[in-house]
C-alpha cells in the first residue's frame, strides 16, 4: 500500500517500519500530547482505518516506538569495568532521549517489550552479575539505575513547573476524591481512556479543539466543537472515582473504562455507533441511556452481574449469547447472580434500541509456540528464552516477585555508600 502526500505524488510503500519512522518523526515535531493515530494517518497519507493494519492502537505504536528510541542507543564497552559500563550506558540513554521529544514521558509510560529494549535490560544485568552481584542484589541494582535514570529524564522533560492554575494538562498537588466529566452537545468520534495522571485530566484533539471548563479542580465541563472530521482522545485520571454524564447524544464513542474507578455513567440524547467497556464496579453502578439506540456494544469484565431495562422497543438485542428478537418496552433481563452480587451494574435504556450486545470482555486467544509474542502482561518474563535474553531469564523469577523491603533498603543503601564515599573524596572527613 502506497501513501500520498496530496500532490498526487505516490510516497514510499506502507509497511509498519514506515510508520514506526513518521510516527518518530511527528512525536519530535508535536510532542507526545499532539501525535495520535489520526494525525499520522494524514501524515502518511492514508485513512486511519488503514493505519490500523500495521499498528493495533496508540498504545502499541508508543511501545514500538520505545523501542525504536532504545534501538538508538550504543550498547556500553564490553571490555570496560563494569562501572565504566554503567556510566557510559546512562549517559548514552541520557543522550538518545535528549534528541526526542518527549522521549522520556514515551519510555516511562510503556513496558518493555520489544527486542532492542529488552536486549539493553539484559546487557544491563549481564554487567552486574559478570561484576560478581548476586542475583536478587542485580536485579534489585537494575530497577534502581533504570529508575534514577528515566525519572531524571522526566524531570528533565517537563522543566519548570506549570502555572498553578488548573486547566488541561495542568498539574495539581492532590487528585479530587471525585472526579465528574460532563460533555455538553454531545460527542463525535471520542475516544476515553483512563491512566495513572498526576493530572485530573489530558486530551489531545485532530481538528477543532473543545472548550473546557475546570471547576474547583473536580469538575470538567467540555463543549465540543461542530465538525465532522474532528477527533478527541480523552484520558482520565484512574486514582479518582468519576461521575460521566453526555449532555446531547453520542457517536461513534471509543470509551475503555476498565481501569477507572466509574460511580456513574449517563447519556441523554442517544447513542450510535458506540463501544462501553466497564470496569469491575463497586456497588450497584447505574447506566442510563435516554434517547434511542443504533449499534451499542457494552463489555465488563467475567462474572460481573448486570440488569437491564429496556423502556421502549428494541431489536437485534444479544446479551451474554442470548439473541432476543423484536420486543416491546419493559423489556428485563439480568444475569443469574444479580440479585445476590453486592457488586453490579444497573442498565437503563429510555428509549427505542437497535442493535445492542452486553456480553463479557473477549478472552484473547493464547498464540501458538511459534508465534507467541513478547508481551509487557504479567508474566511476561517467562516468554522470554535463555538464548535471546540469558541474563534476563536467570532473574525473571526474582523480578516478577520482588521483595520490595528488600529492594528499597538496597537502594537507600547504595545512595549512602555513595554520598559516603563522595564526601571521603572531598575531604569532609578522614576516611579510615
Amino acid at each position: 500500500m502506497a501513501g500520498n502526500t496530496g500532490d498526487g505524488k505516490a510516497t514510499s510503500p506502507l509497511d509498519r517500519a514506515r510508520v514506526i519512522d513518521v510516527a518518530l518523526e511527528l512525536l519530535d515535531e508535536v510532542g507526545l500530547d499532539g501525535l495520535s493515530m489520526r494525525r499520522l494517518a494524514d501524515r502518511l497519507g492514508v485513512t486511519a482505518a488503514s493505519l490500523y493494519w500495521y499498528v493495533q492502537d496508540k498504545n502499541e505504536l508508543l511501545a514500538l516506538l520505545a523501542d525504536t528510541i532504545s534501538g538508538e542507543v550504543p550498547l556500553p564497552t564490553s571490555t570496560a569495568p563494569w562501572r565504566t559500563q554503567l556510566e557510559e550506558g546512562a549517559r548514552n540513554l541520557r543522550r538518545i532521549a535528549l534528541s526526542h521529544r518527549d522521549a522520556a514521558r514515551v519510555l516511562a509510560a510503556t513496558a518493555p517489550s520489544g527486542p532492542a529494549r529488552l536486549r539493553a535490560i539484559d546487557t544491563l544485568l549481564g554487567v552486574l552479575l559478570q561484576a560478581g552481584f548476586p542475583p536478587a542484589d542485580a536485579a534489585d541494582a537494575g530497577y534502581l539505575l533504570n529508575v534514577y535514570i528515566v525519572g531524571f529524564m522526566l524531570d528533565e522533560a517537563l522543566g519548570p513547573p506549570p502555572s498553578p492554575d488548573f486547566a488541561a494538562g495542568s498539574t495539581i498537588h492532590e487528585l479530587p476524591e471525585q472526579g465528574r466529566l460532563i460533555l455538553e452537545r454531545g460527542a463525535v468520534n471520542l475516544s476515553i481512556r483512563s491512566a495513572v495522571l498526576a493530572t485530573l485530566y489530558e486530551m489531545t484533539c485532530d481538528g477543532h479543539t473543545p472548550q473546557v471548563e475546570a471547576r474547583e479542580g473536580t469538575t470538567i465541563r467540555i463543549w465540543p466543537r461542530p465538525g465532522r472530521h474532528s477527533s478527541c482522545e480523552l484520558t482520565l485520571a484512574a486514582g479518582v472515582p468519576w461521575e460521566v454524564q453526555f449532555n446531547g447524544g453520542v457517536v461513534r464513542l471509543a470509551a475503555d473504562l476498565q481501569n477507572l474507578s466509574l460511580t456513574s455513567l449517563r447519556i441523554s440524547g442517544g447513542v450510535k455507533q458506540a463501544k462501553l467497556q466497564l470496569p469491575p464496579p463497586s456497588g450497584t453502578i447505574p447506566v442510563r441511556i435516554d434517547g434511542g439506540v443504533n449499534g451499542l456494544r457494552i463489555e465488563r469484565s467475567p462474572a460481573t452481574a448486570i440488569r437491564l431495562h429496556l423502556h421502549g422497543g428494541s431489536s437485534r438485542i444479544t446479551l451474554d449469547g442470548l439473541r432476543l428478537g423484536a420486543a416491546g418496552g419493559g423489556t428485563e433481563w439480568e444475569s443469574p447472580d444479580y440479585v445476590t452480587a453486592s457488586d453490579r451494574y444497573q442498565l437503563d435504556l429510555g428509549g427505542d434500541v437497535n442493535d445492542l450486545t452486553v456480553t463479557t470482555a473477549p478472552v484473547e486467544p493464547v498464540p501458538s509456540s511459534a508465534e507467541k509474542p513478547i508481551t509487557p502482561l504479567p508474566g511476561w518474563l517467562t516468554t522470554l528464552t535463555p538464548a535471546e535474553y540469558p541474563h534476563l531469564t536467570a532473574l525473571a523469577p526474582y523480578m516478577e516477585n520482588p521483595d520490595q523491603d528488600h529492594r528499597f533498603e538496597v537502594g537507600l543503601q547504595i545512595l549512602l555508600d555513595g554520598l559516603e564515599r563522595r564526601l571521603d573524596v572531598s575531604g569532609g572527613r578522614t576516611s579510615e
